[in-house]
Protein backbone atom coordinates (compact mmCIF):
# COMPACT_ATOMS: atom_id res chain seq x y z
CA UNK A 1 0.00 0.00 0.00
CA UNK A 2 1.19 3.40 -1.26
CA UNK A 3 0.98 6.45 1.53
CA UNK A 4 -0.28 9.95 -0.48
CA UNK A 5 -1.01 13.17 0.46
CA UNK A 6 -4.37 13.88 2.69
CA UNK A 7 -4.52 10.44 4.32
CA UNK A 8 -5.17 8.86 1.04
CA UNK A 9 -3.70 5.79 0.11
CA UNK A 10 -3.44 3.29 -2.93
CA UNK A 11 -2.53 -0.09 -4.10
CA UNK A 12 0.49 -0.86 -6.54
CA UNK A 13 0.01 0.13 -9.62
CA UNK A 14 -0.61 -3.11 -12.19
CA UNK A 15 0.30 -3.00 -15.29
CA UNK A 16 -1.85 -5.65 -17.22
CA UNK A 17 -0.48 -7.72 -19.15
CA UNK A 18 1.80 -8.81 -16.65
CA UNK A 19 5.06 -9.74 -18.95
CA UNK A 20 4.71 -6.24 -20.70
CA UNK A 21 8.45 -5.68 -20.38
CA UNK A 22 9.24 -9.17 -22.05
CA UNK A 23 9.35 -10.11 -25.96
CA UNK A 24 6.39 -12.13 -25.17
CA UNK A 25 3.50 -9.44 -24.66
CA UNK A 26 1.43 -9.01 -27.19
CA UNK A 27 -0.13 -5.84 -28.66
CA UNK A 28 -3.32 -6.98 -29.88
CA UNK A 29 -4.82 -6.83 -26.91
CA UNK A 30 -5.37 -3.85 -25.00
CA UNK A 31 -3.06 -2.63 -21.90
CA UNK A 32 -3.97 -1.54 -18.51
CA UNK A 33 -2.75 0.45 -15.49
CA UNK A 34 -5.00 -0.39 -12.48
CA UNK A 35 -4.99 0.19 -9.31
CA UNK A 36 -6.99 1.13 -5.82
CA UNK A 37 -7.58 4.25 -4.72
CA UNK A 38 -8.70 4.85 -1.10
CA UNK A 39 -10.11 8.34 0.85
CA UNK A 40 -10.66 8.24 4.20
CA UNK A 41 -13.68 11.08 3.60
CA UNK A 42 -15.14 8.40 0.99
CA UNK A 43 -14.66 5.25 3.12
CA UNK A 44 -18.79 4.84 3.44
CA UNK A 45 -19.02 5.05 -0.11
CA UNK A 46 -15.64 3.40 -1.24
CA UNK A 47 -15.10 0.62 1.73
CA UNK A 48 -12.86 -1.18 -0.54
CA UNK A 49 -11.43 1.71 -2.49
CA UNK A 50 -12.35 3.23 -5.84
CA UNK A 51 -10.79 0.83 -8.74
CA UNK A 52 -9.30 3.06 -11.59
CA UNK A 53 -7.92 1.84 -14.86
CA UNK A 54 -5.94 3.67 -17.14
CA UNK A 55 -5.84 2.76 -20.78
CA UNK A 56 -3.93 5.48 -22.39
CA UNK A 57 -0.82 3.46 -24.30
CA UNK A 58 -3.03 1.42 -26.65
CA UNK A 59 -2.47 4.16 -29.55
CA UNK A 60 0.17 2.01 -30.80
CA UNK A 61 0.96 -1.70 -31.68
CA UNK A 62 4.40 -1.30 -31.71
CA UNK A 63 5.64 -3.24 -28.89
CA UNK A 64 8.79 -0.49 -27.54
CA UNK A 65 6.68 2.14 -28.13
CA UNK A 66 3.92 0.45 -26.01
CA UNK A 67 6.33 0.03 -23.26
CA UNK A 68 7.74 3.41 -23.00
CA UNK A 69 4.19 4.98 -23.36
CA UNK A 70 3.76 2.49 -20.29
CA UNK A 71 6.26 3.60 -17.99
CA UNK A 72 5.78 6.77 -19.19
CA UNK A 73 2.03 6.63 -17.60
CA UNK A 74 3.62 5.06 -14.51
CA UNK A 75 5.64 7.71 -13.94
CA UNK A 76 3.08 10.37 -14.22
CA UNK A 77 0.48 8.38 -12.69
CA UNK A 78 3.09 8.34 -9.48
CA UNK A 79 3.71 11.49 -9.71
CA UNK A 80 0.16 12.92 -9.45
CA UNK A 81 -0.53 10.79 -6.87
CA UNK A 82 2.02 10.90 -4.50
CA UNK A 83 3.41 14.77 -5.37
CA UNK A 84 0.42 16.91 -6.75
CA UNK A 85 -2.30 15.27 -4.52
CA UNK A 86 -4.33 13.96 -7.52
CA UNK A 87 -7.95 12.27 -6.36
CA UNK A 88 -8.91 9.84 -8.52
CA UNK A 89 -12.72 10.13 -7.04
CA UNK A 90 -13.32 13.77 -7.05
CA UNK A 91 -10.75 13.60 -10.74
CA UNK A 92 -9.14 17.05 -9.58
CA UNK A 93 -5.95 17.67 -7.46
CA UNK A 94 -6.13 18.20 -3.73
CA UNK A 95 -3.83 20.46 -2.21
CA UNK A 96 -1.33 18.59 0.42
CA UNK A 97 -2.04 19.03 4.23
CA UNK A 98 -0.15 21.96 5.70
CA UNK A 99 -1.34 24.56 3.44
CA UNK A 100 -2.52 27.22 5.44
CA UNK A 101 -5.31 30.12 4.30
CA UNK A 102 -2.33 32.71 4.65
CA UNK A 103 -1.28 30.71 1.62
CA UNK A 104 -4.13 30.21 -0.51
CA UNK A 105 -5.23 33.52 -2.76
CA UNK A 106 -7.98 31.80 -4.21
CA UNK A 107 -10.86 29.93 -2.79
CA UNK A 108 -11.42 26.62 -4.92
CA UNK A 109 -14.24 23.98 -4.97
CA UNK A 110 -11.43 21.61 -3.91
CA UNK A 111 -9.98 23.69 -1.01
CA UNK A 112 -9.72 21.21 1.79
CA UNK A 113 -12.40 21.78 4.35
CA UNK A 114 -10.12 23.29 7.47
CA UNK A 115 -8.21 25.55 5.06
CA UNK A 116 -11.28 26.96 3.35
CA UNK A 117 -12.86 27.90 6.92
CA UNK A 118 -9.54 29.88 7.63
CA UNK A 119 -9.98 31.55 4.20
CA UNK A 120 -13.40 32.27 4.98
CA UNK A 121 -12.91 33.70 8.39
CA UNK A 122 -9.69 35.75 6.98
CA UNK A 123 -12.04 37.24 4.61
CA UNK A 124 -15.03 38.25 7.45
CA UNK A 125 -14.95 41.72 8.87
CA UNK A 126 -16.49 40.86 12.22
CA UNK A 127 -15.17 42.67 15.81
CA UNK A 128 -11.70 41.48 16.73
CA UNK A 129 -13.94 39.90 19.98
CA UNK A 130 -15.90 37.71 17.76
CA UNK A 131 -12.87 36.66 15.99
CA UNK A 132 -11.30 35.67 18.71
CA UNK A 133 -14.18 33.20 19.70
CA UNK A 134 -14.08 32.28 15.53
CA UNK A 135 -10.32 30.72 16.15
CA UNK A 136 -11.34 29.00 19.28
CA UNK A 137 -14.21 27.41 17.28
CA UNK A 138 -12.20 26.38 14.27
CA UNK A 139 -9.16 25.35 16.75
CA UNK A 140 -11.69 22.58 18.24
CA UNK A 141 -13.54 22.35 14.96
CA UNK A 142 -10.15 21.30 13.12
CA UNK A 143 -9.39 19.20 16.35
CA UNK A 144 -12.71 17.25 15.74
CA UNK A 145 -12.17 16.85 11.97
CA UNK A 146 -8.32 15.25 12.34
CA UNK A 147 -10.14 12.29 14.50
CA UNK A 148 -12.85 11.98 11.64
CA UNK A 149 -10.18 12.03 8.90
CA UNK A 150 -12.64 15.13 7.05
CA UNK A 151 -10.32 17.95 7.33
CA UNK A 152 -8.95 17.18 3.56
CA UNK A 153 -12.24 16.86 2.17
CA UNK A 154 -12.66 19.23 -0.43
CA UNK A 155 -14.96 22.29 0.57
CA UNK A 156 -17.26 21.35 -2.36
CA UNK A 157 -17.91 17.82 -1.34
CA UNK A 158 -18.56 18.74 2.73
CA UNK A 159 -22.21 17.77 3.42
CA UNK A 160 -24.55 18.97 6.05
CA UNK A 161 -23.89 14.70 7.56
CA UNK A 162 -19.94 15.96 7.72
CA UNK A 163 -20.51 18.71 9.69
CA UNK A 164 -23.09 17.60 12.28
CA UNK A 165 -20.54 14.29 13.13
CA UNK A 166 -17.82 17.27 13.68
CA UNK A 167 -19.88 18.85 16.28
CA UNK A 168 -20.66 15.71 17.90
CA UNK A 169 -17.01 14.89 17.38
CA UNK A 170 -16.30 18.62 19.56
CA UNK A 171 -18.80 17.35 22.09
CA UNK A 172 -17.11 14.16 22.40
CA UNK A 173 -13.44 16.37 22.74
CA UNK A 174 -14.68 19.07 25.32
CA UNK A 175 -16.95 17.21 27.66
CA UNK A 176 -18.12 21.49 28.60
CA UNK A 177 -19.55 21.93 25.11
CA UNK A 178 -22.97 22.48 26.00
CA UNK A 179 -26.06 23.32 23.52
CA UNK A 180 -25.58 27.26 23.57
CA UNK A 181 -22.08 26.92 22.82
CA UNK A 182 -23.16 24.17 19.96
CA UNK A 183 -25.86 26.94 18.49
CA UNK A 184 -22.74 29.22 18.67
CA UNK A 185 -20.90 26.53 16.11
CA UNK A 186 -23.67 26.44 14.18
CA UNK A 187 -23.75 30.46 13.55
CA UNK A 188 -20.39 30.79 13.01
CA UNK A 189 -20.14 27.91 10.41
CA UNK A 190 -23.31 30.18 8.83
CA UNK A 191 -21.51 33.12 8.87
CA UNK A 192 -18.16 31.57 6.80
CA UNK A 193 -20.16 29.50 4.68
CA UNK A 194 -21.78 33.04 3.23
CA UNK A 195 -18.10 33.74 1.91
CA UNK A 196 -18.15 30.13 0.03
CA UNK A 197 -21.49 30.99 -1.35
CA UNK A 198 -19.77 34.33 -2.80
CA UNK A 199 -17.13 32.22 -4.60
CA UNK A 200 -19.48 29.26 -5.66
CA UNK A 201 -17.48 26.81 -4.75
CA UNK A 202 -20.42 25.41 -2.28
CA UNK A 203 -24.22 23.91 -3.60
CA UNK A 204 -25.62 26.45 -0.59
CA UNK A 205 -25.31 27.20 3.28
CA UNK A 206 -25.73 24.18 4.70
CA UNK A 207 -25.29 24.98 8.05
CA UNK A 208 -28.64 26.68 7.94
CA UNK A 209 -30.12 23.26 7.67
CA UNK A 210 -29.08 21.63 10.62
CA UNK A 211 -30.86 22.15 13.84
CA UNK A 212 -30.32 24.14 16.47
CA UNK A 213 -30.40 22.70 19.77
CA UNK A 214 -32.57 23.83 22.73
CA UNK A 215 -30.88 26.10 25.20
CA UNK A 216 -31.84 26.25 28.78
CA UNK A 217 -32.10 30.30 29.81
CA UNK A 218 -30.49 30.45 33.09
CA UNK A 219 -31.34 33.15 35.75
CA UNK A 220 -28.95 36.05 35.74
CA UNK A 221 -27.09 36.09 39.21
CA UNK A 222 -26.14 39.72 40.43
CA UNK A 223 -25.18 41.40 43.23
CA UNK A 224 -26.95 41.57 46.56
CA UNK A 225 -26.88 45.12 48.43
CA UNK A 226 -24.31 43.29 50.77
CA UNK A 227 -22.01 42.11 48.07
CA UNK A 228 -22.30 45.21 45.97
CA UNK A 229 -21.02 47.32 49.24
CA UNK A 230 -18.39 44.62 49.82
CA UNK A 231 -17.12 44.95 46.25
CA UNK A 232 -16.62 48.72 46.77
CA UNK A 233 -15.10 49.16 49.67
CA UNK A 234 -12.51 45.96 48.53
CA UNK A 235 -11.53 47.57 45.42
CA UNK A 236 -11.44 51.05 47.00
CA UNK A 237 -8.81 50.49 49.50
CA UNK A 238 -7.23 47.39 47.18
CA UNK A 239 -7.29 48.63 43.31
CA UNK A 240 -8.74 52.30 43.74
CA UNK A 241 -8.18 52.67 39.53
CA UNK A 242 -10.49 49.70 38.71
CA UNK A 243 -12.74 50.42 41.32
CA UNK A 244 -12.94 54.20 39.50
CA UNK A 245 -13.83 51.51 36.54
CA UNK A 246 -15.59 49.59 38.02
CA UNK A 247 -18.40 52.81 38.75
CA UNK A 248 -18.07 54.51 35.97
CA UNK A 249 -19.34 50.68 34.22
CA UNK A 250 -22.38 50.07 36.41
CA UNK A 251 -23.40 54.18 35.40
CA UNK A 252 -22.66 54.19 31.55
CA UNK A 253 -24.93 51.31 30.06
CA UNK A 254 -22.16 50.88 27.58
CA UNK A 255 -20.08 47.64 27.12
CA UNK A 256 -16.30 46.73 28.37
CA UNK A 257 -15.67 46.60 24.19
CA UNK A 258 -17.07 49.95 23.85
CA UNK A 259 -15.25 51.61 26.93
CA UNK A 260 -11.98 50.27 25.57
CA UNK A 261 -12.42 52.24 21.99
CA UNK A 262 -13.67 55.74 23.73
CA UNK A 263 -10.52 58.31 23.51
CA UNK A 264 -10.57 61.52 25.36
CA UNK A 265 -12.42 63.17 22.52
CA UNK A 266 -15.45 61.23 22.41
CA UNK A 267 -15.92 62.26 26.09
CA UNK A 268 -18.36 65.76 26.39
CA UNK A 269 -18.47 66.58 30.23
CA UNK A 270 -19.95 69.23 29.78
CA UNK A 271 -23.09 67.92 28.06
CA UNK A 272 -22.55 65.08 30.30
CA UNK A 273 -22.27 62.42 27.12
CA UNK A 274 -19.79 60.19 25.65
CA UNK A 275 -19.90 58.89 21.97
CA UNK A 276 -19.01 55.46 21.27
CA UNK A 277 -19.71 52.95 18.13
CA UNK A 278 -21.53 50.01 18.46
CA UNK A 279 -20.28 46.95 16.74
CA UNK A 280 -23.25 44.78 17.11
CA UNK A 281 -25.19 43.45 14.63
CA UNK A 282 -25.07 44.22 10.63
CA UNK A 283 -24.42 48.00 10.89
CA UNK A 284 -21.70 49.82 13.21
CA UNK A 285 -23.74 53.14 14.82
CA UNK A 286 -22.75 55.98 16.52
CA UNK A 287 -24.79 56.69 19.85
CA UNK A 288 -24.39 59.35 22.37
CA UNK A 289 -24.64 57.90 25.93
CA UNK A 290 -25.91 59.98 28.73
CA UNK A 291 -23.48 60.64 31.43
CA UNK A 292 -25.36 60.45 35.05
CA UNK A 293 -25.08 63.20 37.87
CA UNK A 294 -24.32 60.20 40.07
CA UNK A 295 -21.29 59.80 37.74
CA UNK A 296 -20.20 62.54 36.71
CA UNK A 297 -17.46 63.09 39.56
CA UNK A 298 -16.00 59.53 38.67
CA UNK A 299 -15.74 60.96 34.84
CA UNK A 300 -14.06 64.64 35.89
CA UNK A 301 -11.50 63.02 37.87
CA UNK A 302 -10.40 60.16 35.73
CA UNK A 303 -10.17 62.67 32.66
CA UNK A 304 -7.93 65.32 34.31
CA UNK A 305 -5.11 63.62 32.92
CA UNK A 306 -6.52 62.50 29.29
CA UNK A 307 -5.73 64.19 26.05
CA UNK A 308 -8.44 64.29 23.27
CA UNK A 309 -6.41 61.48 21.05
CA UNK A 310 -5.70 59.02 24.55
CA UNK A 311 -7.91 56.41 25.15
CA UNK A 312 -10.20 56.49 28.05
CA UNK A 313 -8.97 53.50 29.75
CA UNK A 314 -5.61 51.73 28.51
CA UNK A 315 -2.82 50.35 30.85
CA UNK A 316 -3.63 49.43 34.60
CA UNK A 317 -7.08 51.26 33.42
CA UNK A 318 -5.49 54.99 33.23
CA UNK A 319 -5.50 57.35 30.29
CA UNK A 320 -3.09 56.71 27.57
CA UNK A 321 -1.74 56.16 23.87
CA UNK A 322 -2.38 52.25 23.87
CA UNK A 323 -5.43 50.76 23.73
CA UNK A 324 -6.12 47.49 25.66
CA UNK A 325 -8.28 43.82 25.20
CA UNK A 326 -11.94 44.07 26.71
CA UNK A 327 -11.25 40.66 27.78
CA UNK A 328 -9.02 42.14 30.96
CA UNK A 329 -11.60 43.40 32.61
CA UNK A 330 -13.39 40.27 33.00
CA UNK A 331 -10.05 38.68 34.38
CA UNK A 332 -9.46 41.21 36.73
CA UNK A 333 -13.04 40.84 38.03
CA UNK A 334 -12.58 36.94 38.74
CA UNK A 335 -8.89 37.64 40.27
CA UNK A 336 -10.39 40.15 42.46
CA UNK A 337 -13.62 39.61 42.79
CA UNK A 338 -14.80 35.67 42.25
CA UNK A 339 -11.59 34.62 43.69
CA UNK A 340 -11.13 36.93 46.55
CA UNK A 341 -14.39 37.29 48.11
CA UNK A 342 -16.11 34.15 46.93
CA UNK A 343 -18.65 35.91 44.70
CA UNK A 344 -20.52 34.48 41.93
CA UNK A 345 -21.99 36.96 39.85
CA UNK A 346 -19.84 37.82 36.77
CA UNK A 347 -18.78 41.31 35.69
CA UNK A 348 -21.04 41.70 32.99
CA UNK A 349 -24.33 40.83 35.62
CA UNK A 350 -23.42 45.21 36.47
CA UNK A 351 -24.86 46.74 33.18
CA UNK A 352 -28.26 44.35 34.02
CA UNK A 353 -28.19 45.38 37.42
CA UNK A 354 -27.94 49.18 36.57
CA UNK A 355 -30.34 48.58 33.57
CA UNK A 356 -33.10 47.16 36.13
CA UNK A 357 -32.70 49.89 38.14
CA UNK A 358 -33.03 52.93 35.48
CA UNK A 359 -36.06 50.72 34.14
CA UNK A 360 -37.51 51.00 37.94
CA UNK A 361 -37.02 54.78 38.81
CA UNK A 362 -37.59 56.17 34.73
CA UNK A 363 -39.32 53.81 32.50
CA UNK A 364 -38.87 50.90 29.96
CA UNK A 365 -37.75 53.53 27.09
CA UNK A 366 -35.10 55.14 29.51
CA UNK A 367 -33.56 52.04 30.53
CA UNK A 368 -33.24 50.78 26.71
CA UNK A 369 -32.24 54.51 25.30
CA UNK A 370 -29.06 54.45 28.29
CA UNK A 371 -27.90 51.46 26.71
CA UNK A 372 -28.68 52.26 23.13
CA UNK A 373 -30.98 50.31 22.10
CA UNK A 374 -33.96 51.34 19.78
CA UNK A 375 -36.24 49.31 20.93
CA UNK A 376 -37.16 48.12 24.93
CA UNK A 377 -37.53 44.40 23.63
CA UNK A 378 -34.30 43.71 24.61
CA UNK A 379 -34.56 45.25 28.41
CA UNK A 380 -38.10 43.69 29.13
CA UNK A 381 -36.78 40.23 27.99
CA UNK A 382 -33.17 40.23 28.83
CA UNK A 383 -31.62 43.05 31.27
CA UNK A 384 -34.43 43.81 33.49
CA UNK A 385 -33.41 40.91 35.92
CA UNK A 386 -36.30 42.02 38.25
CA UNK A 387 -39.35 42.16 36.08
CA UNK A 388 -40.54 38.69 36.80
CA UNK A 389 -40.35 39.35 40.39
CA UNK A 390 -42.63 42.72 40.31
CA UNK A 391 -45.07 41.09 38.46
CA UNK A 392 -44.89 38.29 40.89
CA UNK A 393 -45.91 40.49 43.72
CA UNK A 394 -48.63 42.32 41.24
CA UNK A 395 -50.19 39.14 40.92
CA UNK A 396 -50.24 38.22 44.51
CA UNK A 397 -51.74 41.22 45.37
CA UNK A 398 -54.99 40.76 43.14
CA UNK A 399 -58.05 40.91 45.39
CA UNK A 400 -60.32 39.47 42.96
CA UNK A 401 -63.18 37.73 45.21
CA UNK A 402 -65.50 34.67 43.75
Amino acid sequence: MIDLPNNCRCSELVVYPKNWKTVAAKTNIRWTITYRFYDPAFRHQYPKGKQVQVKGMNGTTVLRDRRKQTQDLLDELTSILKVEGYNPIIANYVPSAGSSAENITELKSYTPFIDALQFALSKKRWTHKVKIDANSILKYTEAAARKLKYQHIPISLITSAHITEILEAVGQLNPRFSNYRYNKYLKCYTGLYKVFTVYNVVPGNLPKGIDKLVQTKMIRKTLTDAQRKTVSDFLYLNNRPFWKFVQIFFHSGGRETELMRLKGKDVDLKSQKYSCIILKGKAHVETERTIKNIALPFWEEHMQNCSNNDYVFSRNLLPGPTPIDASQIGRRWKRHVKDKLGITADFYSLKHMNATETGEESGDEDAAAQMGHTSTKMFKSTYDTKRKARQHERLKNINNKF
